[in-house]
């Protein structure tokens, strides 16, 4: 990570609005203020996003003094909606995650990110992420806890999965789902289901 200097860092108070510039080296500091509540909000360009996305609230003791830390992320997402034949609130469980492609192998059960699907529309939004290239997927876990993953273009063979690059603060939707047969597959342990990353993806 790295400084965002030069950004500007708003604080609410019981007085009022103030702002102050953060330095080349990323401190900034605010002198002087009333006690009580306030909320930091750094104004961000549009392709981050602060996290917690909510901002940072918290109270001042008289004569207090605080030490926040403020993190930001590219703002990237993943859109898409799943359809099924089979109504997924049949599984146990239904989650869209993504996976950096890089890695030699990847683990179902444990996403670079996840996100669950609308039961209702079954629209999904996958986001903030950082730039990056990842493999997308709809993982489906029975009762019996076995897994199946249908990867994004719509294939269960990870090694015909597309590639999805995506860029710093970039929005990329349209990334669909059908859900027909899922082939599940037996967990071998209660904490990991790896498949290995063919060479010709990585």
């Amino acid at each position: 990570m790295s400084p965002l200097s030069g950004t500007v860092v708003r604080i609410e108070t019981q007085e009022g609005e103030r702002e102050t510039i953060v330095s080349e080296s990323g401190i900034w500091e605010f002198a002087d203020l009333p006690p009580g509540p306030y909320e930091l909000h750094p104004v961000l360009a549009r392709n981050l996003v602060l996290l917690p996305a909510f901002g940072i609230r918290d109270t001042l003791e008289p004569k207090g003094c605080a030490a926040v830390a403020l993190r930001a992320q590219s703002n990237g997402h993943l859109i898409g909606h799943i359809t099924s034949d089979v109504p997924l609130s049949k599984y146990y469980l239904a989650q869209v995650g993504v996976f950096r492609a890089e890695e030699k192998e990847i683990d179902l059960i444990r996403p670079f990110a996840e996100k669950f699907p609308d039961r209702e529309s079954g629209n999904y939004d996958l986001g903030p992420l950082p730039p990056g290239k990842y493999f997308l997927a709809v993982i489906l876990t029975n009762d019996n806890l076995d897994e199946a993953a249908t990867f994004a273009p719509g294939t269960d063979v990870l090694g015909k999965a597309r590639k999805i690059e995506l860029g710093d603060g970039e929005t990329i939707s349209g990334l669909d789902f059908t859900i027909t047969k899922p082939k599940f597959k037996e967990r071998p342990t209660c904490c990991a289901f790896k498949i290995r990353v063919p060479q010709s993806l990585n």
